[in-house]
């Protein structure tokens, strides 16, 4: 009766464990993949910011043409009507 006890407590045992085992996998691969999802997330936010920040970089030097451009044509008339 005793070693029957015994074994049944060992068998319980041993399913307790392997069942924790597998919780354990089960746990420790979803932190896993949830940190790698989040590193994709950052990845792409950084991507993004890099993008629209390249976006204005290049807006602001159009710009800055387009500037220059209409002062040396608003120069240029100016000095072309005072010749006249």
């Amino acid at each position: 009766m005793v070693r029957l006890i015994k074994l049944n407590l060992l068998r319980n045992w041993i399913i307790f464990r392997s069942k924790y085992r597998e919780t354990s996998k089960y746990i420790l691969k979803m932190q896993l993949h949830t940190y790698r999802k989040a590193q994709k997330h950052q990845l792409q936010y950084q991507y993004n910011i890099q993008k629209t920040r390249s976006a204005s970089l290049h807006c602001w030097k159009v710009q800055n043409k387009l500037l220059s451009l209409q002062s040396w044509l608003s120069v240029s008339s100016f000095s072309s009507s005072s010749v006249l």
